[in-house]
């Protein structure tokens, strides 16, 4: 069919070159949880990590007593000791705890040595980023620095595995300190800008509060619980926290009230992202696969920032293996892993490829990444992910060329997802008669979107992701200001 077809003569075969390398491989890094580094005990630190101290807190596990005083956590009452002898024993334990550690690499000349994974630095690089990662890992304090004749920028202190991403790009970006040989290449380059991230963080993805999800995030919700912020009251009932209690109506109607309040939740995010033949069209950054995987990264990292169940995956006429449900900004550097690593496939048809996905998932948000030129029956699709179980984004990806085709004369044109071919002369008639359909077809879409209560937003590939395609989603409300 007529818009199904790309341009034989325009057509770029392949698509860019996969982006989103890092230092270290994945599996590497999850294997690398299995250790941690091992700290002495008489190093002083928090209370929240792995490593043995020599401090004595009270603790359910013990080994000595002290006498109560007054603000010890009564859980830790050795009660059997008072029942014995009518004073009042704390249990006291030794405590574990997180642990500052720091890694300096040198850069000096003498470390400008040798070729790829044999050269000084870059192994120093490898082993700066393993330590940092094992000290991330076990929730220690870490910081890191590279130094010559003077000390480079240090990195940190910084604490958790949601540090992973800045960490194996700041030994990535380690150089010799002085002129040398060159060495090797710079590694560890990511998808997304790391500055480009941080600005992310200020928004969050526009859940329906009619979803369903967890009590821990930043989404408004139907759900109305006891809370300190409050909009209505119900009668107090045995098991209610004390805090909700509405004391002065207790006092005007000697009646216990909670205080309700609507809560606040986290969601469930799925993004799926059209693999087929037809998104291998273009070149560079307005290639279309390439532009979906750059969405795809930038929505999974708004939904992670936002403490939102992420799940990702890509499709064609099967679903490839789906990424996640991942929770927490830890998952941040396999998200982007995840999204370098989609390739071209095969044609495909959208409505079967949601339909399987959802069919053992509850509802969400979902988001599909698509240039819809295989959509089939767009109506049967928009039902199966109705509200309020489902919030549907529909984002359409076009390239330039095929919303205005810069071509002319006698042509052939291919259909990209099936082969099929087809001549005609592209005169002035022809191609107004092109632009018609297709504002027919996009705005049929749209329509459809609108009856069935999702949301529709049409996005040309030569945007600028930053400067264009955010503004343009905040303004679709699709994004909201964290």
């Amino acid at each position: 069919m007529w818009w199904k077809t790309t341009f034989r003569r325009s057509r770029k075969r392949g698509g860019p070159a996969a982006v989103g390398q890092t230092m270290l491989d994945e599996a590497f890094l999850r294997r690398l949880e299995r250790l941690a580094l091992n700290a002495s005990r008489t190093l002083r630190g928090g209370l929240s990590g792995p490593h043995p101290s020599t401090r004595r807190l009270p603790a359910p596990t013990f080994s000595d007593h002290r006498s109560y005083t007054a603000g010890d956590d009564l859980r830790y009452v050795d009660w059997n000791a008072y029942g014995r002898q009518e004073e009042l024993f704390v249990k006291l334990g030794e405590t574990e705890q997180d642990v500052p550690v720091h890694v300096l690499l040198d850069r000096s000349r003498s470390m400008d040595f040798g070729a790829n994974d044999t050269h000084k630095l870059q192994f120093g690089r490898m082993l700066l980023a393993t330590l940092g990662y094992l000290a991330l890992a076990s929730g220690d304090k870490l910081s890191v620095a590279a130094f010559d004749a003077q000390l480079a920028p240090v990195f940190g202190p910084q604490q958790s595995k949601a540090h992973a991403l800045p960490l194996l790009r700041y030994a990535s970006s380690v150089t010799p300190g002085a002129a040398s040989g060159g060495g090797p290449a710079t590694v560890g380059q990511t998808m997304l800008d790391e500055a480009f991230l941080r600005r992310l963080e200020r928004l969050a993805l526009n859940a329906s509060r009619t979803l369903r999800g967890g009590l821990s995030g930043p989404h408004p919700s139907t759900r109305r619980l006891p809370a300190p912020t409050f909009s209505d009251h119900r009668s107090y009932t045995a098991g209610d926290d004390l805090r909700y209690v509405d004391w002065n109506a207790y006092g005007r109607q000697e009646e216990l009230f909670v205080k309700l309040g609507e809560t606040e939740q986290d969601v469930p995010v799925h993004v799926l992202l059209d693999r087929s033949r037809s998104m291998d069209f273009g070149a560079n950054d307005t290639h279309k696969l390439q532009f979906g995987r750059m969405l795809l990264a930038t929505l999974g990292y708004l939904a992670l920032a936002s403490g939102d169940k992420l799940s990702v995956a890509a499709f064609d006429a099967q679903l490839a293996p789906v990424f996640g449900p991942q929770q927490s900004k830890a998952h941040a550097l396999p998200l982007l892993r995840y999204a370098s690593s989609v390739t071209p496939g095969a044609a495909s048809e959208i409505g079967p490829a949601i339909q399987h996905y959802i069919r053992q998932r509850s509802g969400g948000l979902l988001v599909v990444i698509s240039d819809l030129w295989a959509v089939g029956d767009i109506d049967a699709v928009l039902r199966a992910v109705q509200p309020p179980r489902w919030q549907l984004l529909l984002l359409h990806v076009l390239h330039p060329d095929e919303i205005k085709p810069p071509i002319s004369g006698d042509i052939e044109l291919e259909d990209s997802e099936h082969g099929d071919a087809i001549a005609l002369t592209a005169d002035a008639a022809t191609m107004a008669r092109y632009g018609e359909r297709f504002n027919q077809w996009c705005g049929a879409i749209e329509t459809a979107c609108r009856r069935r209560g999702a949301t529709y937003a049409r996005i040309a590939t030569d945007m600028p992701l930053e400067q264009a395609v955010i503004p343009f989603l905040r303004q679709r409300l699709i994004l909201r200001s964290a």
